[in-house]
């Protein structure tokens, strides 16, 4: 998916979140990486709060995972949608039962947005 490799890059936030989702959904680490060496900025969310850690979590992109928390995404960076009960990337992984990641996620020190708030 050589698609986003050789464009400008868009300083809307909401095609950044839209690429990274197609890079996500139907290409490799390789294309989401391109997005992220175009100036994304790992802290990006999508109009839910939602990061590019959490939605590779979700879709259970391993290797994006692994990426992302090499690049120094936040693996306890709190999702909390119109105020639900807040969630990390791990709540996602533990929900989506992708155990292999979610042994990735602890190994980086995530923990549950319970906990986390729990020590607020």
């Amino acid at each position: 998916m050589e698609t986003f490799k050789n464009e400008q890059f868009s300083e809307n936030p909401n095609e950044r979140m839209k690429r990274m989702d197609h890079a996500l959904q139907f290409g490799d680490v390789s294309d989401l990486e391109a997005l992220f060496d175009q100036g994304m900025d790992i802290k990006q969310t999508d109009f839910q709060g939602r990061t590019a850690l959490m939605l590779s979590v979700v879709k259970g992109k391993k290797d994006a995972v692994e990426m992302l928390i090499g690049r120094g995404a936040d693996v306890n960076c709190v999702f909390k949608y119109q105020d639900r009960l807040p969630k990390t990337a791990l709540d996602a992984a533990r929900e989506c039962r992708k155990a292999e990641i979610e042994k990735i996620l602890i190994a980086h020190g995530a923990k549950p947005g319970s906990e986390l708030f729990q020590d607020q």
